[in-house]
């Protein structure tokens, strides 16, 4: 069986576009949801992590998305994020 791959620069640049988009959205939904940890409606360590899931897998960033919670002095849990440029980098060289 032989086979033809063809790269695509406009596959590329919708596929990276797209990417940007999610992350940009992803972003968003984790910068607010660290504002709000330890406040009114995410006082647990739990709530936090549920959230986290639920954000990661409507923005579906699970694969490149790091994050820890941990507790400040007052016992408060603090929430702390970033992208993993190693597994972004390994999508982007498939595109197109």
């Amino acid at each position: 069986m032989r086979r033809i791959l063809v790269h695509s620069t406009a596959n590329a640049a919708g596929q990276q576009a797209a990417r940007d988009k999610r992350l940009a959205k992803a972003a968003e939904d984790l910068n607010k949801l660290t504002t709000a940890a330890g406040g009114r409606h995410y006082k647990t360590r739990e709530k936090i992590v549920a959230r986290i899931g639920v954000i990661a897998a409507k923005r579906r960033v699970t694969s490149c998305l790091r994050w820890t919670v941990t507790d400040n002095e007052d016992g408060t849990p603090v929430l702390a994020w970033h992208f993993d440029t190693g597994v972004l980098k390994a999508e982007a060289a498939v595109d197109g």
